[in-house]
């Protein structure tokens, strides 16, 4: 039921499998609330009910009892604001935020959203010989040596 819910509005950071963090982007549909509701736990209310009987011979009494109430139910969670966003991270406390505008960051000059040209990730390191901070004549002065002989060398 898990890998249903998260097709149908989750969004998930960190690794493959990893449940690290989570964010619910937008308006919930139908079955998100009540697996939001859950995860967000319930809450313990302290209520006190007083009993006062009037007449010849009257009299009071007060109870106290405990009661356990979800923290969001799913009708508030699907009622929820659009502005606001709720975080679960893993070993915290979920949080309810508001969302940022990342249009409004000073640094978004800096992004293809921004105007900027698209960023190319090109993979692997190119250096050009010039670029190198040791002289480089050719692979006669290179000297290869194991992981023995580096030890050995450590040792002296």
């Amino acid at each position: 039921m898990e890998s249903r819910i998260l097709r149908e509005g989750y969004v998930r950071f960190g690794g493959e499998g990893a449940e690290t963090c989570r964010a619910q982007p937008g308006k919930a549909r139908l079955p998100l609330p009540y697996y939001i509701s859950e995860m967000l736990g319930k809450e313990t209310l302290d209520t006190r009910n007083r009993s006062i009987s009037k007449g010849s011979h009257g009299s009071s009494s007060t109870s106290y009892q405990q009661t356990g109430r979800e923290l969001l139910t799913p009708d508030e969670v699907r009622a929820m604001d659009n502005a606001y966003a709720i975080v679960f991270i893993r070993g915290e406390r979920p949080v309810i935020d508001k969302k940022y505008d990342i249009l409004k960051h000073p640094n978004i000059k800096l992004t293809e959203d921004g105007g900027a040209a698209p960023y190319i990730h090109h993979p692997g390191l190119t250096f050009a010989q010039e670029d190198l901070s040791l002289p480089f004549d050719g692979l006669d002065n290179i000297l290869i040596i194991d992981e023995e002989e580096l030890s050995n060398e450590k040792d002296r």
